[in-house]
């Protein structure tokens, strides 16, 4: 992912300079509100009210980036990762407006 952000930055003419790492969004939004840094982030955040944060949409059309997301199933697993299986086993979300 960190890859694919970095070529659609460059694609857009400019290159990122990393000068903050969040571990969680709490930590990312902390650091956008402080004006410490700015942040590329899925559209479907916009809808988060955050103080001192403002959401921008990009002028072109965002690159779509990929993701994978990998989990092993155990009769005894996190029902974090139940639920994680559950979605992206389930029926896809309806788009907004759709």
């Amino acid at each position: 992912l960190a890859e694919q952000l970095r070529l659609a930055c460059q694609q857009a003419g400019f290159a990122p300079r990393a000068v903050a790492v969040a571990d969680d969004l709490s930590g990312l939004f902390s650091y956008v509100a402080a004006g410490l840094c700015v942040s590329l982030l899925p559209e479907d955040l916009r809808r988060l009210t955050v103080p001192g944060v403002s959401f921008v949409p990009l002028r072109e059309p965002a690159v779509r980036l990929d993701t994978t997301v990998y989990a092993v199933h155990r009769p005894d697993a996190d029902p974090a990762v139940l639920r994680l299986l559950d979605m992206i086993t389930g029926p896809p979300l309806a788009a907004e407006g759709a």
